[in-house]
């Protein structure tokens, strides 16, 4: 192979890398939205049915956070992970109209 192949290849291999990586982001993007649904959607029909009560719901969702909360990041990743996931839980929660308290 002539050495000026050499970084086309390099840039092809990079660009197909990039593109699996775009695949696998929107292939979690549409998971943790149909989790978001499904989840709404578990919670809402048993409260609509009286199944649970508000505190109940409530309880599920400050109760996640301070699970969440007690979880200690070993790193950077960990921690940015933990945060993501807790605003996404606080967006669940105020869908139900309720408050999650900050965390500390």
């Amino acid at each position: 192979m002539p050495r000026s192949a050499k970084p086309v290849n390099r840039v092809d291999e990079a660009l197909r890398i990039a593109r699996d990586a775009l695949d696998v982001a929107n292939e979690c993007s549409l998971r943790e939205q149909t989790h978001r649904f499904v989840i709404q959607t578990i919670i809402g029909v048993l409260h609509d049915a009286n199944v649970i009560s508000r505190d109940a719901v409530s309880t599920i969702f400050v109760g996640s956070a301070a699970i969440m909360d007690a979880i200690e990041s070993e790193n950077d990743a960990t921690a940015q992970t933990l945060a993501a996931s807790r605003s996404y839980l606080e967006e669940l929660a105020r869908n139900f109209g309720i408050e999650i308290p900050q965390k500390g």
